[in-house]
């Protein structure tokens, strides 16, 4: 494991990323893809402009869904060279907010049970801060178990025959 300092600046960025992209959801256009690239890097970043543009081309939208909760985060499974590891967000006190996207109205707001969602991290040289890189998956309650822990394992690069069609 890196130094505690290099585990703060991963929470820290991560938390700050999360802000941001609950933030860039009212955000007129174009400057969520305009500062999409400043909080996230990979598969993350496509996908987030992928569904950005989608919204504008289609038609504009006329609703958004903002999550917004409290988040416990802990970092993991740092890779050898030191530049990715694993974000696990205890998300609590989940919410997800509708709004109306031209007035900026809240609509509704529905309360979710709470949630484990795991990410990757990247670090970026140029900008010497941590990215939101991949989702790679949301954890049953329950899994921290010790038995369960036991029978978990974090596999930071995944073959490339594995899965249902392989």
């Amino acid at each position: 494991m890196p130094p505690d300092s290099v585990i703060e600046q991963v929470k820290t960025d991560y938390l700050l990323a999360v802000e941001w992209l609950q933030d860039s959801l009212l955000l007129a256009w174009p400057r969520p893809l305009a500062g999409a690239p400043f909080y996230m890097a990979d598969k993350f970043l496509r996908h987030y402009q992928h569904v950005v543009t989608q919204y504008q081309v289609r038609r504009p939208y006329c609703y958004v869904g903002v999550l917004r909760c409290d988040h416990q985060v802990h970092v993991k499974a740092f890779s050898d060279d030191g530049k990715r590891c694993i974000v696990i967000d205890y998300q609590t006190q989940r919410r997800m907010a509708t709004y109306n996207y031209p007035s900026r109205e809240r609509l509704h707001t529905q309360h979710l049970t709470d949630g484990i969602m795991v990410y990757q991290m990247i670090y970026d040289d140029r900008g010497a801060h941590w990215k939101i890189a991949a989702f790679v998956q949301e954890l049953p309650q329950g899994w921290e178990n010790k038995r369960v822990l036991q029978e978990m394992q974090v596999i930071p690069d995944f073959p490339s025959t594995i899965g249902r069609d392989n």
